[in-house]
């Protein structure tokens, strides 16, 4: 449940996840020089875990309290940060001198067309949509009132 004594607003609660999620990625973008990954598609395959346990969170709210979900949202951006961080790192370092620069930009480009692609599937795709239609039909009107 929302603690009220934390939040006036659903929004304030939206607010201070996206701060938390922003922390996670500042904290293992600036990780480089400590922590070198090279599993990314393992790092990959963490990240749809992530997302399939955050769309059962808003299905189902298997968290407890809000505490959790801020510590999940942190892991998430963490590891957002690591494989993006990652990447640029493994490119920059493995790949020849010749291709670096076209690869950099691939990398980037593609990181752009991903970002895009999942908003569209969220908000023109109707997932948002559906999942808010699931949560207000089980009593949980938050989505309405951001």
């Amino acid at each position: 449940s929302l603690p009220i004594a934390l939040f006036q607003t659903i929004t304030n609660s939206a607010s201070t996840t996206q701060t938390i999620y922003q922390l996670g990625v500042f904290t293992s973008r600036s990780s480089l020089p400590f922590i070198r990954v090279p599993y990314l598609y393992t790092m990959g395959s963490l990240q749809c875990l992530n997302l399939a346990l955050l769309i059962f969170q808003a299905l189902y709210m298997i968290f407890p309290n809000i505490y959790i979900v801020f510590a999940f949202i942190f892991w998430v951006g963490v590891l957002g940060g690591l494989v993006y961080v990652n990447t640029y790192a493994n490119v920059a370092d493995d790949m020849p001198e010749e291709k670096r620069e076209f690869a950099l930009g691939a990398v980037s480009v593609s990181d752009s067309a991903g970002i895009l692609l999942s908003a569209l599937v969220g908000v023109v795709g109707g997932v948002e949509e559906g999942l808010c239609a699931w949560q207000v039909g089980r009593g949980k009107d938050w989505c309405r009132k951001l």
